[in-house]
């Protein structure tokens, strides 16, 4: 089932933001280390210039992580079908997925087929709640500062996206962080950006 949720950079420590998050009464209630390894049917001067809707429509995602309460490791095959409205911006996200033994050899499987490896994201999740919400804060492995995500939640699951939108950036700008202007950050995006720069540099 699709969902709504937001992502924004947050330009502070993500131990000053742990503290912060406490202090307002959320509860940890676990924490995930986790490798996304993106293979696109797109190459790589085609993956270089499509847009990132394009790249995730062809992207299928090998994920290996292990959390605090099942140190471990899971891994799965996942495909993130999300929905962008005209201006670009996710309003809505679908994960469908299955579980896998062998990510070592999914992942020679995807490269021998000739499928193209664009991206490789690390990344540190810690899970808080407070009543019906659940705030995600967490690092990526060659990104700036931290993100904060925030999923729907059961008292506005029947509004339309763009209405669970604005509640949820309501949310986290009533936080009282120090937030990016941009709510619907694509983690992915930016470091294949990045990336991309560092090689032409």
């Amino acid at each position: 089932m699709a969902q709504t949720e937001i992502t924004v950079q947050v330009f502070e420590q993500i131990n000053n933001l742990k503290k912060k998050l406490t202090l307002l009464g959320y509860t940890e209630t676990e924490e995930f280390n986790g490798n996304d390894y993106y293979f696109t049917t797109l190459n790589k001067n085609e993956s270089n210039t499509a847009s990132y809707q394009k790249l995730l429509d062809s992207s299928i995602i090998v994920r290996s992580y292990h959390t605090k309460s099942s140190p471990q490791k899971t891994s799965m095959l996942l495909f993130k079908n999300k929905t962008f409205d005209i201006k670009g911006t996710v309003i809505s996200e679908e994960k469908v997925s299955t579980k896998i033994d062998n990510p070592e050899n999914t992942i020679k499987i995807l490269n021998l087929a000739k499928l193209n490896n664009w991206l490789s994201l690390k990344q540190t999740n810690a899970f808080y709640k407070l009543g019906e919400k659940t705030l995600i804060v967490g690092t990526v492995e060659g990104l700036n500062g931290c993100f904060l995500e925030i999923e729907e939640y059961d008292s506005i699951k029947n509004l339309t996206p763009t209405q669970k939108i604005e509640i949820l950036k309501a949310d986290a700008l009533n936080l009282g962080f120090n937030l990016g202007n941009d709510f619907s950050v694509k983690k992915a995006e930016m470091l294949h950006e990045k990336t991309k720069k560092t090689r032409v540099l």
